[in-house]
């Protein structure tokens, strides 16, 4: 007779952990933990994760089970809440031991002094990461008082981002207002903006902007005292973008204030809008065929229409063509669309920079625009707004001869005139009650985020 021990593999790892709650997180960012090392295993174990992903010695990141040996180092990453103050887990289970990695976001957005960025995958200069650096964190500013220089905040951080304005003309100082088709600074000629930002050992050899400066506070010798300014660089006019605010002692709240705007369809005809300097590609957004019947977009300047239907052969590209329209694949930022919705859903709206009333004024056209901005205005507002010259303190000017905004519940036009709206009295509201219409003024409805409207412009 012989005996034999027989000894199981022993596939339970020591414990293991990711330490303490990693805190003030920008909400959405993606967040890594520190690596663990696998130890106490005599063979493989399995590996799981819930609420994120994981990855084995420097390899992909994956949510999908598999296996670990003895010594193999691992992390875990999530993506944050979306809310101020939201804490949210990812689990690691190997071998049926398990260790909890969370994440809790900042209890409100900084304010002061700030620098956020968003940087789309494959962008070089932020390398797809989404970052905040806020609170406490010190801007040093450097800037000439006379020429032609660049206005340029370095921010006091280990990876020492930078970034540096200029503006078109020969003045030292930048004032509130946007500056399109930016180029490097300080390299832009003259009567072209610069910008460029730049950190963590990397520079655009080619830049290719934009940017709004939302407040510019100057002392008696010129010198910045509070600044605000939201921006997007690309290296190279078809590559991904960097979009990021920057505050220096403002109190000017950024985007990271609001909630995600959400375009909500009904069954039917929806007239949306583009709010956002990010275009929409409608071929990955609107690819749903039991959500979505097609999708039209008014092209002013040619004045035609661009066709998309996810349930046609390339999107309804061919059917465009025969009919005289142009193929629809993008929605751009500032340009309303109708939507043929097949049943009722909600759509965010891709995060960029926000397209303000100034800067859809440059893109409407003499006759009828199809169109969308993030400043909630009354028709008032923006007939004001989209003038030349501001109006008198008596005056109504007619910088738009009408505005228009669809219901899709109760299927009814909203309808506004300055030229009827300045004859005073109950005319604008007689005109519009003698059509049917529903009236902008008497209900307070108000052009905005994520709505289309049509203006006809002179």
């Amino acid at each position: 007779m012989h005996s034999y021990n027989v000894y199981a593999p022993d596939t339970t790892p020591d414990s293991f952990g990711f330490g303490p709650v990693f805190a003030d997180a920008v909400p959405g960012a993606v967040v890594e933990s520190v690596q663990i090392q696998v130890k106490g295993l005599g063979d493989l174990a399995r590996i799981s994760v819930s609420g994120g992903e994981y990855r084995v010695n420097w390899g992909d990141y994956t949510s999908k089970p598999g296996f670990v040996r003895l010594g193999d180092f691992v992390s875990v990453r999530q993506t944050a809440g979306a809310n101020w103050g939201e804490t949210t887990s990812a689990v690691l289970t190997i071998g049926g031991v398990s260790a909890s990695f969370d994440v809790r976001t900042l209890a409100k957005a900084p304010s002061g002094n700030l620098l956020y960025f968003l940087s789309e995958a494959g962008d070089y200069v932020g390398q797809g990461k989404k970052v905040l650096v806020g609170g406490e964190t010190a801007i040093a500013v450097s800037q000439r008082m006379t020429g032609r220089s660049p206005l340029t905040f370095n921010i006091l951080s280990p990876n020492g981002w930078s970034l540096s304005l200029l503006a078109a003309d020969s003045s030292p100082r930048l004032a509130v207002g946007s500056y399109e088709d930016a180029t490097e600074a300080p390299f832009s000629s003259l009567g072209t903006p610069g910008l460029s930002f730049t950190g963590n050992g990397r520079s655009c050899n080619t830049v290719k902007g934009r940017f709004d400066v939302l407040e510019a506070v100057y002392d008696a010798d010129g010198k910045v005292r509070k600044f605000a300014v939201d921006f997007e660089q690309r290296c190279g006019v078809t590559a991904p973008a960097l979009r990021g605010e920057l505050r220096f002692n403002s109190s000017i709240p950024t985007r990271l204030d609001s909630q995600p705007v959400v375009n909500r369809f009904t069954a039917g005809w929806n007239l949306v809008g583009n709010s956002q300097t990010t275009p929409i590609q409608v071929a990955t957004a609107f690819a749903d065929t039991q959500k979505i019947v097609s999708v039209w977009k008014w092209i002013s300047i040619r004045n035609v229409w661009a066709f998309y239907s996810p349930a046609l052969p390339n999107g309804g590209a061919d059917y465009a063509v025969s009919k005289g329209y142009d193929a629809l694949t993008s929605i751009e930022g500032g340009e309303g669309y109708w939507l043929n919705a097949a049943s009722d859903f909600s759509m965010p709206l891709p995060v960029g920079t926000a397209v303000g009333m100034a800067a859809l004024n440059r893109k409407l056209n003499p006759g009828w625009n199809l169109a969308s901005t993030t400043d909630a205005y009354t028709p008032r507002q923006v007939n004001a707004a989209i003038g030349q010259e501001p109006p008198g303190p008596q005056s109504m000017p007619s910088n738009m001869n009408s505005l228009w905004a669809w219901d899709g519940v109760r299927n009814k036009w909203y309808f506004y005139s300055p030229e009827l709206d300045a004859k005073g009295g109950s005319v604008l509201a007689d005109y519009i009650g003698g059509k049917g219409y529903l009236d902008f003024i008497a209900e307070g409805k108000k052009v905005g985020p994520g709505i289309g409207f049509w203006l006809n412009r002179p």
